[in-house]
């Protein structure tokens, strides 16, 4: 088949499709360290805004949580990327540890401004 103009030859056998999963022993770019990072702090930064809402207090936590997501960036960039997700995991798992363990114990913390 002809070339359509895209780069791409179209029928062809030996043509692959582009990776859509990163070899985690890699290095990454600058551009996936930071949107992977950023996605998880975008997730602590949503919890943040929805207690806020509820009026709960004790965000502060997690919004530190939020900044320390975004400084994992440079593990992807110089070790890779088991190694970020590996650090992400660890930095989420402990931003969330307080409420898992308030729960576990059975604690009813009330942290509101205003009783409901």
């Amino acid at each position: 088949m002809p070339d359509r103009g895209d780069g791409e030859a179209h029928g062809g056998h030996d043509s692959q499709p582009p990776a859509a999963v990163h070899d985690p022993g890699h290095h990454l770019a600058w551009r996936a360290a930071l949107t992977m990072s950023a996605g998880a702090a975008i997730y602590l930064a949503g919890n943040v805004f929805y207690l806020g809402r509820l009026g709960v207090h004790g965000r502060r936590w997690l919004a530190v949580m939020a900044a320390v997501c975004l400084a994992v960036a440079p593990v992807g960039h110089a070790i890779g990327a088991l190694a970020q997700v590996t650090a992400l995991v660890l930095v989420l798992l402990l931003a969330l540890w307080p409420s898992v363990r308030d729960s576990r114990d059975g604690k009813v913390v009330d942290r509101s401004a205003e009783p409901v």
